[in-house]
């Protein structure tokens, strides 16, 4: 028995001997293999030939006929398609994010802006209302102060503005004390959505009647008083009256015929 080892381990020796020769000039012609970590592949030796060791026999063949292990080599991690998990989301919080105390600061501050442009749209308005109203009641010293220093009031039935305080309130002067007391400026529509701008239709009443041909409209801008910032005063001023007579179609002529002389 022991003698019929020892010939298969020569005979297997032998055969490991040739491998490593071929696996050598393998090695000459092309570059040495290396594993995934930079190794060198692990290779048994192969029992040697002559098996002069006394309990050799067994061991040297169970190595040569072991197969040869390669190192191991670690398999690359698959790659993940990108997930939605993986991305930051950023979420505003609730209460505008400051919360607490800046919260409550942020919509005081709000509220505090929104209540002084509602106020200062109001005021605009009712400026010109207080205006219709002191010159219905013939009051000019309730009128002056609404009025701007340099205010610019423009009638279109004159050719020129009234440029001042003082002329344009010499104007409703002259207006009141020439007209009867009866006859009075009623609002048929009046804006207020703008802060500084408004705009007025108009027409005249006598003892409470419409007054024929009386129908106007009016566009006034108003700023603060740079004297006093809290009034609001009239800054420009524009008045369009109905026309007493109706040209209709002959206006478009007119307008035609003064284009072409022009030319």
């Amino acid at each position: 028995m022991d003698y019929h080892v020892r010939e298969i381990c020569c005979v297997l020796g032998v055969r490991q001997k040739a491998e490593e020769k071929r696996a050598s000039e393998k090695k000459r012609s092309k570059p040495r293999d290396k594993t995934m970590d930079g190794r060198a592949p692990a290779t048994h030796a192969a029992a040697g030939a002559g098996g002069t060791e006394p309990n050799g026999g067994q061991q040297s063949m169970a190595q040569a006929t072991h197969p040869l292990r390669l190192g191991a080599v670690r398999a690359a991690p698959a790659r993940r398609p990108p997930s939605n998990h993986h991305i930051p989301v950023v979420r505003a919080r609730e209460g505008g994010g400051g919360g607490g105390r800046r919260g409550r600061t942020t919509a005081l501050v709000a509220a505090a802006v929104s209540k002084e442009r509602a106020s200062a749209t109001g005021r605009a308005a009712e400026v010109v209302r207080d205006f219709y109203e002191g010159v219905n009641r013939r009051d000019l010293a309730a009128v002056a102060p609404l009025i701007a220093e340099g205010c610019v009031y423009e009638d279109l039935v004159f050719p020129r503005p009234m440029v001042g305080r003082d002329r344009v309130v010499g104007f409703f002067g002259e207006f009141m004390g020439s007209v009867s007391p009866d006859l009075r400026f009623v609002i048929d529509d009046i804006s207020g959505e703008d802060p500084s701008a408004v705009g007025v239709t108009w027409h005249l009443e006598w003892k409470g009647r419409p007054f024929p041909f009386s129908r106007g409209c009016s566009f006034y801008r108003c700023q603060p008083d740079p004297n006093q910032q809290d009034r609001i005063q009239i800054v420009y001023g524009r008045d369009c009256v109905e026309p007493a007579t109706k040209p209709g179609e002959l206006a478009l002529v007119r307008l035609c015929v003064c284009v072409c002389r022009s030319k």
